[in-house]
């Protein structure tokens, strides 16, 4: 199992930006948490708001202890206090070291219940109010949850009572007493009472001391910590300057291969983006460069091959054209000067005329290929039956062929075997081939013409018995001024031929081999393939294919 194709999974463009934005939200999250904790310590601090329900909470299930380890502050605010009782008011325990050793049932009643679902509030009551100044409320919430005033007291102003059903039996109230009523105690800290079970089981009474900040704390504090909230703005340009600077070296980081890369492709070098690794999507561009670098190598390979042959090409012809020019300016000057003998001037002009006439079929031969050569070459392509055009050219050239002592054979069936041909530059294919084993063969020599279909293909061959082609020529027989005599004296043609053959099938859309096994007798077979053709179509004469 290859276990390290698993590790490198690819990952996409969008993958790679979803990561870049998903640390941004991080990093923006961290700073508004971070922001929103020191607003949370600022407002804690400056009007912290008390807890006594889960202080309660908390202590008890650490039982009398836990209130000797909780700190009280920590859940009700600076100036807090706590006093544990027993069940007869007197010190269990309290935090701060002054408090008396014991409370009166009559003050403890006194003490609002932490939990519970009524309250008292007092008032001082106008002057002119009979000598009546203070007036004293129990409030209690209903089952449908308003809240009532279900009992009241007047008092004068020594606390006496003068009317009123709360606290049945008594007569008067001491300041203390009258401070507890209204919920506050010496310090002016809000006081509470709250009874419970310790894990004993011994009935315990908890008082809680602590202030209860007022709206102008409140409106302070907030005034302030709200300052810590322009801190955003600068931490998000520094967050987003951060993430641009992140992002833009990791995309440097990406890029910076292609450059390298093109940068050596630009001085011939090798790229090295073979081993290219980043998202997909810069993989597949990082591949297309490679590819196109080995194109741009072939390319340049092509080119320098094809340099080299123009070369050799121009070399070629100017010495197929230098000796039969030399051989004509030779004796055109001995005629000039009068160096000829009268006897012998009949074959120098039959030279001369020889040699202009091989100047001249290398010029045409030569206008010829390179009009093949062009791009823009017009081929007229029409349907027609392949058979009967290559029997039509056979049987113009037998007679021919027979006089100059060679065996003309032809192997060519009735049934129609059509394709997309161009009428003169076809004959001009068989015209060379044919042409090229009279030049190159000696009298007696069979040559073979055959046409066969072959699925969505025609083959055309041209076969002879003669000399055959040496192995060492079978490479380069299709290029230009190639022949069969080394010494290169021109008297087998311009060595074009071929070439011009090569080019006009490659036109049809076929190609043209220099089979290695002739059939059975022969030595040299050129074999040609060309698409057939469905359509069935005939040309009924040769002006027709003129046109």
């Amino acid at each position: 199992m290859n276990t390290g194709s698993r590790k490198k999974r690819k990952e996409r463009l969008a993958i790679f930006l979803a990561k870049s934005y998903f640390w941004f939200t991080i990093l923006m999250l961290l700073a508004f948490v971070g922001i929103y904790g020191a607003y949370d310590f600022w407002m804690r601090r400056g009007a912290p708001i008390p807890d006594p329900v889960f202080y309660l909470e908390q202590a008890m299930e650490m039982g009398d202890e836990g209130f000797r380890s909780l700190h009280q502050e920590k859940f009700l605010g600076k100036g807090a206090k706590v006093t544990v009782l027993d069940q007869e008011g007197n010190l269990v325990f309290s935090s701060d070291p002054g408090e008396r050793t014991s409370y009166s049932r009559r003050l403890l009643e006194c003490i609002p219940g932490l939990q519970g679902d009524s309250w008292f509030r007092g008032a001082a009551l106008p002057e002119d109010s009979q000598g009546e100044r203070y007036l004293i409320t129990r409030i209690q919430y209903d089952e449908s949850g308003w809240a009532q005033v279900t009992g009241y007291l007047l008092l004068n102003k020594e606390l006496q009572v003068v009317e009123g059903n709360l606290f049945p039996g008594r007569s008067f109230f001491s300041p203390e007493e009258f401070q507890y009523l209204q919920g506050k105690d010496s310090s002016g800290r809000e006081i509470y009472r709250q009874e419970y079970k310790n894990g004993d089981g011994e009935n315990r009474i908890l008082l809680l001391h602590f202030f209860q900040p007022g709206n102008e704390e409140y409106q302070k504090v907030y005034e302030e910590g709200s300052r810590l909230w322009w801190l955003m703005l600068p931490a998000y340009l520094l967050i987003v300057s951060y993430s641009i600077f992140r992002l833009s070296k990791k995309t440097k980081k990406l890029l910076n291969p292609f450059l390298s890369g093109i940068g050596k492709m630009a001085e011939g070098k090798q790229s090295g983006l073979e081993t290219y690794e980043g998202p997909e999507e810069f993989k597949a561009i990082a591949r297309q460069l490679v590819s196109m670098e080995t194109q741009l190598k072939e390319s340049e390979k092509e080119r320098q091959r094809l340099d080299q042959e123009k070369r050799k090409f121009l070399t070629d012809i100017s010495h197929d054209l230098k000796t039969p020019a030399t051989v004509i300016r030779g004796y055109a000057e001995a005629m000039r000067d009068g160096l000829v003998p009268e006897e012998q001037k009949g074959a120098v002009w039959e030279t001369i005329i020889r040699k202009a006439q091989q100047v001249s079929t290398l010029l045409v031969s030569f206008h010829e290929y390179s009009k093949l050569e062009h791009p823009q070459m017009p081929v007229s392509l029409v349907s027609a039956d392949l058979g009967e055009l290559v029997r039509d050219y056979f049987a113009g050239r037998y007679q021919e062929l027979e006089l100059k002592g060679f065996l003309p054979e032809a192997d060519i069936p009735e049934e129609p075997m059509y394709a997309m041909v161009d009428h003169r530059l076809m004959v001009r294919v068989l015209d060379n081939l044919i042409n090229n084993a009279v030049s190159y063969n000696p009298p007696g020599t069979r040559i073979l013409v055959a046409v066969k279909r072959e699925g969505e293909m025609i083959r055309l061959l041209v076969a002879d018995s003669g000399c055959g082609i040496p192995k060492e020529m079978r490479e380069t027989l299709f290029q230009p001024f190639v022949t069969g005599d080394e010494a290169r004296t021109g008297s087998h043609g311009s060595g074009l031929g071929l070439a011009i053959v090569k080019k006009i099938v490659e036109l049809h859309g076929g190609n043209i081999t220099a089979a290695e096994d002739p059939p059975e007798g022969f030595k040299t077979e050129f074999r040609i393939l060309l698409p057939a053709e469905n359509r069935r179509f005939t040309v009924s004469s040769e002006q027709e294919w003129e046109k």
